[in-house]
């Protein structure tokens, strides 16, 4: 058995030799945990965790939880545990990607910068930090995650700057090479083309790289909600980033580009087989236009209720001229040259239709099941009706009808007839509400 005396000998020696030395800074950390001494194994396990040579990212890591799971106070645990999964969800992830970029581009002085920032990041950075190399590297979903994950309230304006550089990166992808030149997944590199089907998260790591499937019309919806639904792991539902119009609008133009592109065999518009209900579901819709409205903006952290998309396409169908000009405006010139269908004003409002059509004839099903309830709840449906009728329903309707009778579209004509079916049946509804509510 050791005497005190040498053992506090050997803690000095070890102390000496811990910043030199990456076994002698484990051996001291050690030594303090063997004897139960809590707060100098905390500070040493704090030193491993901070100092500057010997360790990566991943053991950094394991050096946190250990400290999370030795600290006693909760305000300390709270702030370890941002820390580990700052490291572990955003970092991690970052240093992968950058490892593929220095290993694997063709452009030396994009590989030399992937390289050194890959060294920087075998150290814990801030939050800022890893933003903006995420920034520099071209990699928006690891920012729309950073940004999100840091609370920070943002703009507008930064928002649907962010969106767009996960969708529509401003300079070429660092994945473009792996691809012919005529694939369509090059339209959106960063959902497409990357070697990990997951995008932020450390179980990346362990996961086999899986070969994307082949371009098909469903494909930019799975991407596209496998991001959404790992984005909602390090960003709260409460956050700015999830801003509905931004993020509804781009969704809507991204895939109707996807449709257009995806495919030789896939229609340059969706539309009807036949007359009859527009309702999801029905082999009548082509649901790879409808994603967006029924598994995006339905569902959380949007909880839009059918009234609320009914209102939400009738805006998104009445600025189209605007947003639609600025979309185009903003797509980057590499993208821009290479030689894909891009959805003119006609082919986004064609697929805007089909999606408004299907949320009103929804929206109407519902309607006439509760105003044929009883009690309260049938008099709050009328209410209800009636002021979405008048605030958003009647002009989407009569929107619609104008510029599909204008059109010799097929498949504006097939959606005109259901549009009339659809306003006919309102109006017969509305001739059964008794109290039609207030002019709001």
């Amino acid at each position: 058995m050791v005497s005190n005396s040498n053992a506090v000998a050997w803690a000095e020696i070890l102390q000496l030799r811990a910043n030199k030395s990456r076994m002698a800074a484990e051996l001291l950390w050690r030594y303090h945990q063997q004897r139960g001494q809590v707060r100098p194994e905390w500070a040493q396990l704090q030193r491993l965790v901070e100092t500057t040579q010997f360790y990566s990212l991943k053991d950094r890591i394991r050096y946190l939880r250990l400290s999370q799971e030795r600290k006693s106070g909760a305000d300390e645990r709270n702030t370890l545990a941002l820390r580990l999964s700052s490291a572990e969800k955003l970092q991690l992830p970052l240093f992968h990607e950058l490892q593929e970029v220095a290993s694997e581009t063709s452009h030396e002085e994009r590989r030399m910068a992937a390289k050194k920032c890959c060294h920087d990041l075998n150290q814990l950075q801030s939050i800022r930090e890893l933003f903006e190399v995420a920034g520099d590297f071209g990699l928006g979903h690891l920012q729309l995650a950073i940004a999100g994950f840091s609370g920070a309230k943002m703009a507008h304006d930064v928002v649907a700057t962010l969106w767009v550089s996960l969708l529509f990166p401003r300079t070429e992808s660092l994945y473009s090479e792996k691809q012919a030149p005529s694939s369509p997944r090059e339209l959106f590199p960063l959902l497409m083309l990357r070697p990990h089907q997951e995008f932020f998260l450390s179980k990346q790591e362990v996961a086999p790289a899986k070969p994307i499937a082949r371009p098909e019309p469903k494909l930019l919806r799975w991407r596209m909600l496998t991001f959404l639904r790992e984005l909602r792991e390090v960003a709260p539902d409460n956050h700015t980033l999830w801003e509905a119009r931004c993020v509804g609008t781009l969704l809507e133009f991204s895939n109707c580009l996807w449709l257009q592109n995806c495919s030789p065999e896939a229609p340059q518009s969706p539309g009807f087989g036949r007359e009859g209900d527009a309702s999801a579901g029905s082999p009548l819709i082509n649901e790879t236009c409808l994603w967006v409205a029924t598994e995006v903006l339905s569902q959380e952290p949007f909880n839009m209720s059918l009234a609320d998309l009914v209102t939400f396409y009738a805006e998104m169908i009445s600025n189209l001229h605007v947003w639609h000009k600025q979309l185009q405006e903003i797509v980057p010139a590499y993208l821009r040259a290479k030689p894909w269908l891009w959805p003119s004003e006609e082919d986004v409002h064609l697929h805007l239709s089909q999606v408004a059509t299907v949320v009103l004839a929804g929206w109407l099903r519902e309607a006439e099941r509760l105003c044929n309830s009883s009690g309260f709840e049938k008099e709050k449906a009328e209410h209800h009706f009636a002021q979405v009728w008048r605030r958003s329903a009647d002009g989407l309707l009569a929107g619609l009808y104008l510029r599909l009778n204008g059109s010799k579209h097929a498949t504006a004509q097939r959606l005109l007839v259901e549009v009339l079916r659809l306003e006919k049946s309102c109006r017969l509804l509305l001739e059964q509400v008794v109290y039609l509510g207030p002019e709001t």
